[in-house]
């Protein structure tokens, strides 16, 4: 992939602005990691000024392919209110959606928007239950807390 030999600096030297040309052509084609790609310049303003709403549109196209990360991405900005007012349903929905796919970081989010009443109604035994997922798919924060749940019952 082209795009990605530039935005590393692979065999030829780096430079942001072609890497987006290239991943621009490839995610007109569909492709799901230049979506996501562009969608992560987009955010931090790399090869373009920050534009959040580019990068949600980005995000969200790869999202709806399977995506995993990009899901995650884009509930984190719905989230954050990146670019927009927050919205916790939109950002639970993608988060959701990642969480399905066993992404830890997703499911550790689940778990803090239960147990602070963010877009749902506090549930303490469901922010644990995705604590306690996250911890098993290797995710430190998840473990921790998992065990700062459970140690203060």
């Amino acid at each position: 992939q082209l795009g990605e030999m530039y935005f590393k600096g692979q065999g030829v030297p780096q430079n942001y602005d072609i890497a987006g040309d290239f991943y621009t052509q490839a995610a007109d084609q569909g492709d799901v990691t230049s979506e996501y790609k562009l969608g992560e310049m987009y955010l931090i303003g790399q090869g373009s000024s920050q534009d959040y709403p580019s990068a949600l549109v980005y995000f969200t196209k790869a999202g709806k392919q399977g995506h995993k990360i990009a899901q995650y991405k884009a509930g984190e900005m719905y989230y954050n209110g990146q670019g927009m007012s927050k919205n916790y349903s939109k950002a639970l929905k993608w988060f959701a959606k990642s969480s399905h796919q066993k992404y830890a970081p997703a499911q550790v989010m689940i778990g803090k928007m239960y147990q602070a009443g963010q877009g749902v109604r506090k549930n303490k035994f469901r922010a644990n239950l995705y604590f306690k997922q996250a911890c098993l798919n290797k995710n430190q924060e998840g473990c921790d807390l998992y065990k700062s749940t459970n140690a203060s019952h």
